[in-house]
């Protein structure tokens, strides 16, 4: 299984639990308590939880325009 993320032209679509706490610097644990809490959207797709971008950056309150395919919150 690959754990690559999600990308369009436009950069990073989603993100699993695991590539979220790197980028973060979050733990995973936190990640999971935030979806449990619904305070983080994600979406179980087969056998994998993806977070999409867009819920990554309103749970960490990161506004503003996107930076284009540099992996950067």
């Amino acid at each position: 299984m690959s754990s690559k993320s999600v990308t369009s032209s436009e950069g990073i679509l989603t993100n699993t639990v695991k590539q979220a706490a790197v980028r973060t610097g979050l733990s995973e644990r936190t990640l999971w308590d935030a979806i449990a809490k619904k305070k983080l959207r994600a979406t179980r797709v087969g056998g994998r939880v993806l977070i999409p971008e867009e819920s990554l950056r309103k749970f960490l309150g990161v506004g503003g325009e996107r930076r284009k395919r540099t992996g950067e919150l």
